[in-house]
């Protein structure tokens, strides 16, 4: 009987240092105004999972890109977040909705019950942020907080900042954008937004347009 506790004991220890290597990661990174990057979020995981959940509050002035792209079925453009999920299965699912503000709520899960595929520091999600043109250069905070893990057999493992698995803090970099500057323009050019829309025809100047970022004869310039 005392053998068997003693098992019991150093399985339950045993288990408990596994669960404590299990963790998300995020790298800092840099991002330049105006212009996206692809960030991976990566799982360490000693066993099994099937579902987690976690909260992103960005800094201010970076977000997270919605695409229209054209659904066949339905027959009408839908929102496309730009996330890919390089450790799903096809049964799994992602909801990434911006809750308020900066704040953003991933979700993923799997119907019927499904585990992520590899363990080993791999990514989870890649995930694409996009800096707005007039964002401030500088060093700025962003925090992934009320993380959950859940097993196959619904056990939910909660990180907080009371336990072993307090909030991951990233450090973001942003930079100024390179080539962008205020310029007049000497012959009349048409003006184009970042996404292609012709937004002037044969303008003299950039007088009455919103702030943000153009290109002007294949020249990315500022407006103030």
């Amino acid at each position: 009987m005392k053998k068997l506790m003693i098992s019991a004991t150093i399985m339950l220890l045993s288990a408990m240092n596994l669960m404590a290597q299990d963790k998300l990661t995020v790298s800092d990174f840099s991002i330049k105004a105006g212009e996206t990057t692809t960030v991976d979020v990566i799982l360490n995981n000693s066993i099994p999972y099937v579902a987690f959940q976690f909260d992103w509050e960005l800094p201010a002035g970076i977000t997270i890109p919605i695409n229209k792209v054209w659904d066949d079925d339905d027959e009408e453009y839908k929102d496309v977040i730009a996330i890919e999920t390089p450790r799903f299965k096809s049964k799994h699912g992602l909801t990434a909705q911006n809750v308020s503000g900066n704040l953003w709520r991933f979700v993923a899960f799997a119907n019927p019950t499904q585990t992520f595929k590899g363990n080993s520091g791999e990514a989870i999600l890649k995930v694409t942020f996009k800096a707005d043109a007039a964002i401030e250069a500088g060093n700025k905070t962003s925090k992934i907080s009320a993380i959950v893990l859940t097993e196959e057999s619904n056990t939910q493992h909660k990180y907080d900042q009371t336990g072993d698995f307090p909030d991951v803090s990233i450090n973001v970099t942003v930079t100024g954008t390179d080539g962008i500057e205020e310029i007049s323009i000497d012959n009349p050019s048409d003006i184009y937004d970042l996404q292609g829309n012709k937004v002037r025809s044969n303008a003299t100047s950039t007088e009455g347009l919103s702030k943000g970022v153009y290109i002007i004869n294949g020249q990315k310039v500022i407006k103030k």
